[in-house]
């Protein structure tokens, strides 16, 4: 099972989870194969070229999928031709956090703030072609 992402993380944590289980369940052992970088997109790649024999099983995000072949023109591998699905695992939902003591309460304070003074809000992101990376236009 090719994870696309370093160990460690959600993404590889639900690898490791649904490996077992395939494991417990097929009689053969699934070994996790950390597939790191780009997003997620060096990982997906590696799926994409595996052999169509079926032993080889990636497990993809909405980042890698959906977002990556949006803003990359070359990417070396094609969802719709090169990837099959076979069962959605998980859905995570995006959540916008601040401290308690933060003067935003809502998401309507943090854009009144970004608007009145640009680029003074900052936040975490897991990198260019994530699930987060529109949010970057969102700023300010």
């Amino acid at each position: 099972m090719i994870t696309p992402f370093p160990p460690g993380g959600g993404t590889d944590y639900l690898a490791r989870t649904v490996a077992n289980k395939l494991t417990e369940f097929s009689k053969w052992t699934v070994v996790v194969d950390n597939r790191a970088g780009a997003g997620g997109t060096i990982g997906i790649a590696e799926a994409a070229k595996a052999s169509a024999l079926g032993y080889d099983v990636v497990m993809g995000q909405l980042d890698n999928l959906a977002v990556a072949p949006l803003l990359y023109k070359n990417l070396p591998y094609d969802v719709q031709r090169d990837l099959q699905p076979v069962a959605l695992v998980a859905d995570s939902p995006i959540i916008l956090l601040t401290a308690s003591s933060s003067p935003y309460q809502s998401l309507a304070d943090v854009v009144a703030a970004a608007k009145a003074v640009p680029d003074s809000i900052t936040f975490a992101t897991a990198g260019s072609g994530t699930v987060s990376h529109p949010l970057r236009s969102c700023s300010g």
